[in-house]
C-alpha cells in the first residue's frame, strides 16, 4: 500500500499546484486533479490500516470506492487538466528546459510565462 501511495503522490506532482508559476490558466482543472489524486492517496491508507486493524469488510468496501474513482471519475478530470500537467509537451519544456518560449505554442496549449526559464534542459 506503501507504494501505490508513493505513486499517486508522484502523480500528483504531475499538475502543478497554485503557486507554481510555469503554467497560466487552468487553475481549477489542476487543483480538481490534485484534490482527486490526494483523495486517491488518503484512500489507499484507509484501505491499508483497515486491513492490519483486521477489518477486512471495510477495507474491501473502501477498495471497491477506490475502484470506482480510478476507473471512472478520476481518469476525466486526469484528462481534462493534462493540457496544463507536466504532461504536456510544452508545459515540461518550460518547467524544465526554461529556454524561449516558441512563438506558436498552438490554441490548444495553456499560455506559458517567462517564470521557470533557464538555459538548462534535463529532459
Amino acid at each position: 500500500m506503501h507504494t501505490v501511495g508513493r505513486e499517486l503522490r508522484e502523480l500528483v506532482e504531475q499538475f502543478p499546484g497554485l503557486k507554481d508559476t510555469t503554467v497560466e490558466g487552468g487553475s481549477a482543472e489542476r487543483l480538481n486533479a490534485r484534490k482527486e489524486l490526494k483523495n486517491l492517496v488518503l484512500m489507499v491508507r484507509r484501505i491499508g490500516v483497515a486491513a492490519a486493524a483486521g477489518h477486512f469488510d471495510e477495507a474491501a468496501a473502501e477498495y471497491q470506492n477506490y475502484r470506482k474513482l480510478t476507473f471512472a471519475a478520476v481518469p476525466i478530470v486526469l484528462k481534462t487538466a493534462e493540457p496544463w500537467s507536466l504532461f504536456n509537451p510544452a508545459v515540461h519544456k518550460a518547467a524544465f528546459c526554461r529556454t524561449a518560449p516558441a512563438a506558436s505554442v498552438g490554441s490548444e496549449a495553456p499560455a506559458l510565462t517567462a517564470a521557470r526559464w533557464s538555459t538548462r534542459c534535463v529532459l
